[in-house]
């Protein structure tokens, strides 16, 4: 910035925060409203706050304290831009409570960096950057680069402040290389623009303007109107120091314009005083301070009262320079207005120190050294409140510490009752545990004795078998010893007799019906004569052997592909066929029954129905029939269901594929 006494630098609160770039929660009308509420914060106190309300009405729930914690650091850095320190700090440290509540570390973190701003208004700067560099260092943890480039730009700005250029520009290169490491266009811009007001105030102005291009062209790309809008006004000073009047007139009016319609009187009242700055170090004093008027008048029009002494003071000591003693003291009077109205002796030292200046160049020594006494006690009394100040700010902490040791005293209970907690929940664990146990034991004897009953029956179907095998043995016996052997007895006393050849042709059928008997019990015992017909032959044989010996009505359906079934299984499918057969014969009294096999995309279905009566029981407690029915669907891996109809009938479904 080119003034040319301390006393114009009248933007350094509107640019102090340039580098506050927060993220706002996903959401386009949230996000939108948050900006609102951030450009409200430059300049208007009324509309700060209803935009803040507004972005409260937008938000979730679940986001309630993360919206609060960023709407309280705008509202703080309203009050800070207009010198309103104690409620700026309330804000910052309402901040901070809300984004502790949900343990948000950027949103801590930033406020702390705010409340530092307030604290070195009355505290050694040495002590804050030590808190400076810690935050730093939390915020790196957090991969948190935008508030490490804030702590950077905030101690480049008090080192700017206590005239160390060397210190300066290292931390703005620092968080310019920062800032491109990770691709912060914003803090890019801002760093840059750090960097070239400092060349301008300690090099020369032509060494600047490489910086400030660099900012109006990220700017540009991010779309960032007021940053776009400053980096002109520089580029507009560097013109200005160069003669090139028009080409800085036209940029300035772009300045104006945005400063104008985006309503930042603030920033509208430093780009007048920059403007008639350089006019004035330009040997123009006219047109410098009809700049200087334009800035007072803005400043005067929002009431920015501590401002507007710094104008005021400004114009001052411009009158100053150019022997104008008569304008200076009036410009005074001005000033000396608005410190007795709004009560603050902040700016007191430096109107006395006018005063002295006026009237020593005037060579009026005694008033010159009377205003320099009251000078002198007016910045002891200053230097004493900040004291006091501090002092209180001590006593704060010592009470905040207090606090924190009692906390840490509630921390301990919480912490002894937690470990009680953790013995309540080992104990359930312990107890769900024995409770698991319990039930994997009763799970197990149950299993055990689930297997007894398998065995059980297993020995049973053992034993029944043996008995039916007996049975069967007993059976074939009589029919040889009752059919055959009897046939054969009278075939022999036929050959004995006389007319044994008179009666040859009955002998032969007599023959034959022998041959038939054998043959039956042979095929009763073991159905060799599957693989010479085949199965479908087979069931059909059997069923019309039924219909006719029992007189029932038999229907069957098999379909072609039954005949690719192996032998093996099909000795099987037969024989469980041939069980279902002999059950309905002697246990159902039915008078129909219908077989099937049928044949679907490589699985075979054979259903077997009958209509008789059969008993519940029958089936629920099975005999050696079904079991064996059983036992031979499992070896052909098959999936076997038997329903009793609760009326009438018995039906069985055999799945199986090759």
């Amino acid at each position: 910035m080119c003034y040319t006494t301390r006393y114009l630098k009248i933007a350094l609160f509107a640019l102090l925060f340039l580098g506050t770039h927060m993220y706002s929660q996903e959401g386009s009308e949230l996000a939108k409203q948050l900006q609102n509420v951030k450009e409200a914060s430059y300049y208007d106190s009324l509309s700060v706050f209803t935009e803040g309300e507004k972005a409260l009405k937008k938000t979730n729930p679940e986001n309630l304290s993360k919206t609060k914690a960023e709407i309280f650091i705008y509202y703080g850095n309203h009050f800070y831009y207009i010198r309103n320190l104690e409620r700026a700090k309330s804000y910052f440290e309402l901040a901070l409570s809300e984004a502790e509540k949900i343990n948000s570390s950027h949103f801590i973190i930033l406020a702390k960096i705010r409340l530092a701003y307030i604290q070195i208004e009355s505290e050694d700067f040495k002590n804050i950057e030590k808190e400076l560099f810690l935050l730093a260092q939390e915020a790196e943890e957090q991969n948190d680069f935008e508030n490490v480039a804030e702590i950077l730009n905030m101690r480049g700005i008090y080192h700017e402040r206590e005239g160390d250029p060397k210190t300066t520009a290292n931390l703005y290169l620092e968080g310019l290389n920062l800032a491109k490491k990770h691709k912060l266009d914003y803090y890019q811009a801002t760093f840059h623009n750090n960097l070239g007001l400092l060349k301008f105030n300690i090099a020369s102005p032509e060494s600047a303007l490489p910086d400030f291009s660099e900012v109006i062209r990220i700017a540009k790309k991010i779309n960032n109107k007021r940053l776009l809008s400053h980096a002109q006004l520089n580029v507009c000073l560097v013109l200005m120091s160069q003669k090139n009047y028009k080409a800085a007139h036209d940029l300035f009016a772009e300045v104006i314009e945005y400063a104008s319609q985006n309503k930042h009187p603030l920033e509208l009242a430093s780009a007048y005083a920059n403007l008639g700055g350089a006019y004035v170090q330009n040997k123009d004093l006219k047109t410098g301070l009809l700049y200087i008027d334009s800035a007072i008048y803005v400043l005067k029009k929002y009431d920015f009262k501590s401002e507007l002494v710094r104008a005021y003071l400004g114009r001052s000591n411009v009158e100053l320079e150019f022997s104008n003693y008569a304008e200076a003291e009036k410009a005074l009077m001005h000033a000396d207005t608005i410190i007795k109205k709004s009560k603050n002796s902040e700016s007191l030292p430096d109107y006395y120190y006018m005063y002295y200046l006026i009237y020593n160049k005037k060579k009026e020594y005694k008033k010159a050294l009377d205003y320099h006494l009251l000078y002198t006690k007016a910045n002891e009394d200053v230097q004493l409140k900040l004291n006091t100040k501090a002092l209180e700010e001590l006593q704060l902490k010592y009470n905040v510490q207090q606090k924190e040791i009692d906390l840490e005293k509630e921390k301990t209970k919480s912490v002894l009752l937690e470990k009680s907690h953790q013995k309540e929940v080992y104990l359930r664990w312990i107890l769900l545990s024995v409770g698991f146990l319990a039930i994997i034991l009763v799970a197990v004897l149950f299993y055990m004795r689930y297997y007894r009953a398998i065995r059980n029956q297993q020995a049973q179907f053992s034993r029944q078998l043996i008995t039916n095998t007996e049975e069967e043995r007993s059976r074939i016996a009589k029919d040889l010893h009752d059919d055959i052997g009897q046939s054969l007895s009278i075939l022999k006393s036929k050959f004995t007799n006389k007319n044994q050849f008179e009666n040859s042709d009955i002998i032969s059928k007599e023959i034959e019906r022998v041959i038939d008997q054998t043959r039956q019990i042979s095929r009763n015992l073991f159905p060799s004569y599957l693989e010479k017909i085949g199965l479908k032959r087979a069931i059909a044989g059997l069923a019309e052997g039924v219909q006719n010996n029992n007189n029932i009505e038999c229907s069957f359906e098999v379909a072609d592909a039954a005949e690719k079934i192996p032998s093996e299984i099909a000795t099987h499918v037969f024989r469980i066929i041939q069980e279902c057969l002999n059950n309905t014969i002697k246990h159902s009294k039915a008078s129909a029954l219908k077989i099937s096999l049928t044949f679907d995309e490589n699985t075979f279905m054979l259903q077997y129905m009958d209509n008789g009566n059969w008993k519940k029981t029958s089936l629920k407690d099975p005999g050696v029939g079904l079991l064996s029915i059983k036992e031979r669907a499992k070896i052909i891996k098959g999936i076997l269901q038997i329903d009793e109809n609760e009326i009438k009938g018995f039906k069985l479904t055999l799945k199986f594929n090759l």
